[in-house]
């Protein structure tokens, strides 16, 4: 009887606390959760969380200043937001309208699934905090099944044909993402200190890059240059393709110093993939009838052309590269 009546005071003391979605948000949810997440999760959750605040609250929560925004967002109409309710107050069915309302509107169901899974974060989050007691509301929310797009790969014909009509810095670019296990970002950090094309070992400061080796150490992206984490950090065996593709854009390299990027744009900056994936690279790919051409599409015919024609690839694409070079000298 003592213990119920203690469980019934605590639940009681739960339902008299009226915190709101937007004070936990603000006090507790972001400077302790949010705020120790990598920059992609900070991002991923503030892109996420104007669902489930209104524009004023996110700013609050993020402590932007409307006074000196250049934009300031108005509330979407009729939208649910949580903002207001008493944590104690969000029900299933609460998160079930948000939910579903960013369906009706013609968001995709990832963008619905990623409203459902930050809700039931920031529940969790108050739970372990003592700041909600009960079921999460976002535990069980119905959602559509996702029906996943075929995903396109280039032919290895097709392959040399992008080749062919590509140029710098989308054709190199094309060439390491297909014989690399890099990423485009990766790719755009990659800095001259770090590509060791000779038979010996190159020490660079405390570290050192082995012979015939790419060192995976930074990457480029979204306008931020810097480290990669500790699990992508590797080295990359060099084919003789490499060296070949790497000793050209060395000997007419602008910016060829340890610390300048292999592929760099005008101003010595590395090159923007958005830019080159957005603007380029869909221009190439409807003009080969390959309208759905990404950097992924060529990492998805990476590994399929790897498991296909393993070490064959390579002496395909270094003939390809070779008939280029020679086809640039005629012209």
């Amino acid at each position: 009887m003592a213990a119920t009546a203690r469980q019934d005071a605590k639940t009681e003391r739960f339902r008299e606390n009226r915190t709101t979605v937007a004070q936990y948000i603000q006090r507790k949810f972001v400077p302790d959760y949010v705020a120790f997440k990598t920059p992609a999760g900070r991002t991923h959750f503030k892109s996420i969380l104007k669902f489930v605040l209104t524009p004023a609250a996110m700013r609050r929560a993020f402590g932007v200043d409307s006074k000196n925004s250049k934009h300031v967002a108005a509330p979407l109409a009729d939208w649910p937001y949580l903002d207001s309710m008493p944590l104690c107050d969000v029900t299933r069915s609460s998160v079930q309208n948000a939910v579903s309302e960013a369906l009706n509107r013609g968001y995709s169901i990832q963008t619905a699934i990623h409203i459902r899974n930050v809700i039931r974060t920031l529940f969790t989050h108050a739970a372990q905090t003592r700041s909600f007691l009960g079921e999460n509301p976002a535990l069980v929310i119905i959602l559509p099944r996702i029906v996943r797009k075929p995903q396109n790969v280039l032919t290895l014909d097709e392959l040399k044909r992008f080749l062919e009509v590509a140029r710098y810095p989308e054709r190199e670019i094309a060439f390491m993402v297909t014989l690399t296990s890099m990423t485009i970002s990766e790719i755009c950090g990659l800095q001259w200190k770090h590509v060791n094309a000779s038979d010996l070992r190159r020490a660079i400061g405390c570290d050192g890059v082995e012979a015939k080796t790419i060192a995976v150490r930074m990457h480029s992206g979204r306008g931020k240059f810097g480290p990669v984490i500790a699990a992508r950090k590797r080295d990359i065996r060099m084919h003789d393709i490499h060296g070949l593709m790497l000793s050209g854009l060395r000997a007419r390299a602008k910016f060829g110093g340890p610390d300048d990027f292999v592929f760099a744009s005008r101003s010595g900056r590395p090159v923007s993939q958005d830019n080159l994936g957005t603007r380029k690279l869909k221009a190439l790919g409807l003009e080969l009838g390959m309208p759905w051409l990404s950097w992924n599409a060529f990492r998805r015919t990476s590994k399929r052309l790897h498991a296909e024609l393993g070490n064959r690839l390579f002496s395909e694409l270094k003939a390809a590269m070779l008939m280029e070079r020679t086809l640039e000298r005629v012209g």
